[in-house]
């Protein structure tokens, strides 16, 4: 199981940010994650990379797993725009 489906797993739904007291952001963190900002830091889309190559995005009021390679949610799939880009064979988390 890679890092991102662990903390899913532990935080169940795209609109709980917190599981007990913890914030996704800090279990992220605490398991190695880096943040990356689609339109720079601070912005309210961001995501956490974690070394096994697994990525969590966060929008706002929601997260999902998402791809390393592009802001696509992984619930939803590529964007028209993304899918010429990121190719067919990319949907695989």
């Amino acid at each position: 199981m890679k890092t991102a489906e662990k903390i899913a797993k532990r935080y169940i739904t795209g609109d709980r940010f917190y599981d007990h007291d913890e914030h996704i952001d800090v279990a992220c963190l605490c398991q190695g994650g880096w943040q990356e900002w689609r339109d720079g830091p601070g912005s309210d889309i961001y995501r956490w990379a974690f070394p096994d190559g697994s990525v969590i995005t966060i929008a706002g009021a929601a997260w999902d797993f998402g791809f390393p390679g592009c802001w696509c949610w992984g619930g939803i799939g590529h964007t028209e725009e993304c899918s010429a880009r990121c190719g067919e064979d990319s949907n695989e988390l």
